[in-house]
């Protein structure tokens, strides 16, 4: 008895989100887009806070964002909250092909 498995079987089996998320080009992408969103939230500067959060981010195989966790807290419940809002006003990001989680520290530093 003999199988035969399509080209398209046998690349669906070895698509990973590591594949994607392991990307330099397509992290890349995330990141800047992140950037270009990222805010400093006024209640935050009020207070002289500063910080960086880790946020995980899993995006769909269309680019659509399906969940956001934040890993490592700012120390600053302003900072903790914009992180974890900001993949949403991206919006959507570049289709990485199969589903994809990509960690993400982000900065907050005063002056």
């Amino acid at each position: 008895m003999r199988f035969q498995i399509s080209a398209a079987i046998v690349a669906a089996l070895f698509m990973t989100s590591a594949a994607s998320a392991d990307d330099p080009a397509w992290t890349g992408k995330v990141r800047k887009l992140l950037a270009t969103h990222q805010t400093y939230p006024s209640s935050a500067q009020d207070h002289n806070e500063e910080g960086t959060a880790t946020i995980k981010i899993n995006i769909a195989a269309d680019g659509k964002l399906q969940s956001v966790e934040l890993l490592h807290p700012s120390g600053s419940r302003s900072l903790d909250r914009e992180a974890v809002t900001l993949p949403s006003k991206v919006g959507s990001f570049p289709a990485p092909g199969s589903d994809a989680t990509v960690t993400v520290p982000l900065t907050w530093k005063l002056g």
